[in-house]
């Protein structure tokens, strides 16, 4: 059962209420519509989609040295950049998990 409110405190809790609830829509702000993150991650999917497209079983195995060090490299950029995404996902979505845990 929530606690009980002092009639006298209602005012100053309404006030903090109304900060707290500007302060949540000022952080979503940047979260909705297409932000950032959205753009790089969908130049992240179709980068690993048009590479999945274009390496086939056969093509691996008669991949010179040279060719597997490149893909290599290639999808360890990919990872780099999905690390980078995520973390910056992370910290858009903490404060927000923050505000509806508290």
């Amino acid at each position: 059962m929530p606690a009980t409110i002092p009639i006298e405190s209602i005012p100053q809790r309404i006030e903090q209420d109304q900060r707290l609830v500007q302060e949540i829509i000022e952080r979503s702000a940047g979260v909705s519509g297409k932000s950032t993150s959205e753009v790089e991650l969908k130049k992240l999917t179709y980068n690993t989609n048009s590479l999945i497209r274009k390496t086939t079983p056969d093509q691996l195995v008669q991949l010179p040295i040279s060719g597997l060090d490149a893909l290599e490299r290639h999808l360890l950029f990919l990872d780099r950049e999905l690390k980078i995404w995520q973390d910056s996902l992370l910290d858009v979505a903490r404060p927000l998990s923050e505000d509806a845990a508290g």
